[in-house]
């Protein structure tokens, strides 16, 4: 409660110093008063979520780092999950997940009498809370690898590695956003007194008769709501989730890619035709190398068909769609080159096109020296995941530079609009008596 008072009395000693700063009118100052209200307990909820969001993504990390060692050490699960539960203090939201994990695997409480049901039920305790595609890929292995049994060292080995690059991306990605997050709020800050010093420069004697304008005050009553929503903005940005979920509206972006991609296999060439096939070649290419992560660790126990099977529960939207295609033709055709080159094969992406030959190069050679291949195809994949997300990260960081200029775009108006009048006004008083402001 006193953080709350204490935010809002910031907030209105903010407005009130930019209404004396601006000598704004009483329906301008109205206007920024109700805005900056409005959006306090919204900044305050995005602040609150960026925090959590930083926690979840920490304990997150650190429940997967240890479960992936604490298997690849034994491979029980109940172990692991004792082994990932010790190293969180009792009584936090992580501890009580996992004593919850451990409650359904051994009571099987809520769920059939069947292995894959009780492991199903167990990983989704905790995906339902932290919905992150990397924590969903481990858990899906693991419940795999516990039902066929076999070595899963070198895969764990794998998860391990690609685990450690994810992380440390995200940590790159989150300091370089906390960064542009202090250029945008410097940029607002400056977009402020770029409008003060326009009035500063003023002639004193030519000062009242600028400031009583109406479209002085508008002007710079617009500024301020422009830096009020870009500030929002960032905030809203820093408080997305860090684990790479889906998001929110991610099945509704999911159907919209449905309805692109089926007017380009149509062939239908419409007004947005180059816009849908541009949208669908980004979602491609930032879904592939996961995907071919994902079949990757599944063949260690798999032929590529299972392999390929497994790996449905991963991908969403047009790429399961393609998947359960790819699927059907190498079920009709097991040795044919046609399923694999077939592909997506209305973009002819390189990345796609080259993992895809891996792919049938590993069904076609049979299983000799197979360790060797699916290092190989593991290599390759991580390699373009790194490039895919860093390629994803640069363009939400571009994101940031365009929405910090809106300010900036705003107060360049300003002072540009501040001239005319200035000019105006040096022409004589009657300018200002025929537009109705004295």
């Amino acid at each position: 409660m006193k953080r709350i008072i204490v935010e809002l009395f910031l907030v209105l000693a903010a407005i009130a110093a930019v209404s004396r700063m601006f000598f704004l009118g009483i329906p301008q100052t109205a206007i920024v008063g109700f805005f900056g209200l409005f959006l306090l307990p919204v900044a305050d909820r995005y602040r609150m979520r960026a925090r959590m969001s930083e926690q979840e993504f920490y304990d997150v990390t650190a429940y997967m780092e240890q479960f992936l060692c604490s298997y690849k050490r034994a491979p029980v699960i109940g172990n692991a999950l004792r082994d990932c539960q010790s190293i969180f203090a009792e009584g936090t939201q992580m501890w009580q997940i996992l004593e919850k994990m451990q409650t359904i695997l051994q009571t099987g409480e809520e769920v059939q009498n069947n292995t894959e049901d009780i492991l199903h039920s167990v990983f989704w305790v905790m995906e339902q809370r932290y919905p992150g595609r990397r924590l969903v890929l481990l858990h899906g292995f693991i419940q795999k690898a516990d039902q066929m049994g076999g070595n899963t060292s070198e895969s764990l080995d794998l998860l391990l590695r690609d685990f450690h690059m994810w992380k440390r991306r995200v940590l790159v990605f989150r300091k370089r956003k906390q960064y542009a997050q202090s250029e945008g709020i410097l940029a607002c800050v400056l977009a402020l007194g770029m409008c003060g010093l326009s009035y500063l420069l003023i002639p004193w004697n030519l000062r009242e008769m600028l400031t009583i304008s109406t479209y002085y005050q508008w002007s710079a009553a617009a500024v301020t709501l422009a830096v009020m929503f870009v500030l929002l903005w960032i905030q809203s940005k820093m408080a997305e989730s860090w684990l790479g979920g889906g998001g929110a509206g991610y099945e509704k972006r999911q159907e919209e890619l449905e309805k692109k991609y089926f007017r380009i296999k149509k062939g239908k060439r419409t007004l947005f035709y180059p816009l849908s096939w541009n949208v669908c070649r980004r979602e491609i290419e930032r879904e592939f190398p996961y995907w071919l992560l994902t079949v990757t660790l599944f063949l260690q126990q798999d032929n590529v068909f299972q392999a390929v099977r497994s790996s449905m529960g991963h991908v969403a939207g047009i790429f399961r769609n393609e998947v359960r295609k790819f699927l059907r033709e190498i079920y009709e055709d097991p040795v044919s080159l046609r399923p694999y080159n077939a592909f997506f094969e209305e973009f002819q992406l390189p990345e796609v096109q080259s993992g895809m030959k891996l792919l049938y190069a590993f069904a076609s050679n049979g299983y000799e020296d197979t360790s060797r291949q699916i290092r190989f195809l593991v290599e390759q994949s991580q390699l373009v995941i790194d490039q895919a997300e860093r390629n994803a990260c640069e363009e939400r960081m571009a994101a940031f530079g365009y929405v910090r200029q809106i300010p900036m775009i705003f107060a360049a108006m300003k002072v540009v609009l501040d001239l005319i009048l200035l000019l105006m006004a040096m022409f004589g008083k009657y300018f200002f008596e025929r537009q109705g402001v004295v």
